[in-house]
C-alpha cells in the first residue's frame, strides 16, 4: 500500500513539475512569445496543486517558489524586445518562429542531463533547424547567428539564480552562511566585471555584455579605482 502511495506521490509531482518547468521556456511550441502573465498564472495553479500532495519537503520548496515568482518571468519583456530586433533586421516571421525554436530546444540540449532528455531535445533541435533552412536557404547560417545572438541576450531569472548560486556557494561555505552586506557589494562587483573564461561568452564580462560597452580593465583594477575615487588615501 505504501509503495502504492509513494508512486502515485511521484508520478502526481513529476507531472505537475515538468507542467511548471514548462511555462519557464519563452517560446510555445508554434514560435509565439508565451505570455508572462499567463504562465505566471499556469505556475501558481501547478505549485497549489502540488500543496495539496502534502508532502512537506516538497511544500518547503512551494513556499520558495513563491517568493520569487512575481519576478521570475521578467525575461519575457526581454524575449519581445529581441523578436522586434530580429524583424527590424527584415527576417520573416515563419524564420523568426523556427529559429527561436531551435534556439530554445539548443537551450534544452545543453541543460539536459540524462541521455534521452537530451536525444529527445537534438531530435526536435534538428527540426526547426531543417524548417530554418528551407525558409532562409543559404542566408540561413548568418541569419541564424544574428537571431541567436540576440536571444542570447534574454536573461533567465531561474538560469541567474543557478549560476550565481554554483558561484558563490564556495565563498558561502567558507563563511559558514555569516555573509555581510559589504562580502555581498564585493561578490556582485566581481561577478559583473569578470571575464568568462570558457563557453560562447569567453573573454567577455557580464556588463560587456548588458551595456555592449567594452570593458578595458580587469576587474580588480576597476575595483581599486572605485575605491580610491571614494578614499584617496585607502592604499596609502
Amino acid at each position: 500500500m505504501k509503495t502504492i502511495e509513494a508512486i502515485e506521490l511521484y508520478e502526481n509531482f513529476s507531472y505537475l513539475y515538468k507542467y511548471a518547468i514548462k511555462q519557464l521556456n519563452p517560446f510555445h511550441s508554434n514560435g509565439e512569445i508565451r505570455d508572462a502573465n499567463w504562465a505566471r498564472g499556469e505556475i501558481e495553479t501547478a505549485i497549489e496543486l502540488m500543496e495539496l500532495l502534502e508532502h512537506t519537503k516538497v511544500n518547503k520548496e512551494v513556499k520558495s517558489i513563491k517568493k520569487i515568482l512575481p519576478d521570475l518571468l521578467d525575461y519575457f519583456e526581454q524575449t519581445k524586445e529581441a523578436i522586434k530586433v530580429c524583424k527590424a533586421l527584415g527576417v520573416s516571421n515563419d524564420a523568426i518562429k523556427n529559429l527561436s525554436l531551435e534556439w530554445q530546444w539548443n537551450k534544452a540540449v545543453i541543460k539536459a542531463k540524462k541521455s534521452d532528455r537530451k536525444r529527445r531535445a537534438k531530435e526536435k533541435r534538428a527540426i526547426y533547424a531543417e524548417n530554418s533552412k528551407q525558409i532562409l536557404g543559404d542566408t540561413y547560417e548568418d541569419i541564424k547567428e544574428k537571431v541567436f545572438n540576440e536571444l542570447d541576450n534574454i536573461i533567465q531569472a531561474s538560469s541567474i539564480v543557478e549560476n550565481i548560486n554554483s558561484i558563490l556557494r564556495p565563498y558561502l561555505d567558507r563563511a559558514r552562511n555569516q555573509v555581510t552586506p559589504e562580502f555581498l557589494n564585493l561578490f556582485a562587483f566581481y561577478h559583473n566585471h569578470r571575464r568568462y573564461v570558457q563557453g560562447k561568452r569567453k573573454g567577455k564580462t557580464p556588463m560587456e555584455i548588458l551595456t555592449h560597452k567594452k570593458q578595458d580593465k580587469d576587474w580588480i583594477e576597476l575595483l581599486t579605482e572605485a575605491i580610491e575615487s571614494k578614499n584617496k588615501d585607502f592604499f596609502l
